[in-house]
């Protein structure tokens, strides 16, 4: 993912998407829910469900674009996750400092609050040029405030559909996802909008 930002790949990926509609800012808005998504939008499911997560750094992701310049499948450099001390995983272990991570695939971080809170701060890492590049390629057709917008609503969309699908708990969906914004305001980005966007009742942007 780190090509976005020292090649044209982005550039060219607006321009396509442009030739299929009258409006750059439709297409902004398209790119960064794509770039939000794949940063911090997939690791989401993990994170409600298991307290688990992968590291969302821009140089850990690794993106594939098709033909038509558009996204279709992400992977990880170093799929190493990040739980919490009473993770399943560290149950008859002993001490969890004696967890191994190159051998394991796996690192206890000190609680839930470090583990959102890290997964906010390596996103917000990652995303933060790739917003800037796309608002100069759009020509300023998104500003970066409305894209952290577009943040806030991955990651409630995401919260949302979790324990639908997954028949998990509704309320831990929405503690670690919130816990998740809180982290990104902490940071100041603007993640929750003046605009609310239905996705919930429980789950707001």
């Amino acid at each position: 993912l780190t090509e976005a930002l020292t090649t044209d790949r982005l550039q060219a990926m607006f321009d396509l998407a442009a030739e299929e509609t009258d409006s750059p800012t439709a297409v902004a808005q398209q790119l960064a829910a794509t770039l939000a998504h794949v940063v911090v939008g997939r690791v989401i499911p993990l994170l409600v469900l298991e307290a688990r997560a992968w590291d969302t750094g821009l140089e850990n992701l690794w993106v594939h674009v098709d033909s038509e310049g558009a996204i279709d499948w992400v992977g990880v450099v170093d799929p190493t996750l990040r739980a919490v001390p009473e993770d399943p995983f560290f149950d008859g272990r002993g001490a969890v400092r004696l967890a191994n991570p190159a051998r394991d695939g796996i690192v206890a971080l000190p609680s839930e609050a470090a583990l959102t809170t890290w997964i906010a701060h390596r996103s917000h890492r990652a995303l933060a040029p790739l917003f800037t590049k796309l608002a100069a390629v759009s020509g300023g057709a998104m500003s970066v405030a409305s894209m952290w917008h577009v943040v806030g609503t991955a990651v409630v969309s995401a919260a949302t559909q979790v324990p639908l699908l997954a028949g998990s708990s509704e309320l831990v969906s929405m503690q670690r996802s919130q816990a998740v914004l809180d982290a990104f305001v902490g940071f100041g980005l603007p993640v929750r909008g003046t605009s609310r966007i239905a996705a919930g009742k429980v789950l707001l942007n």
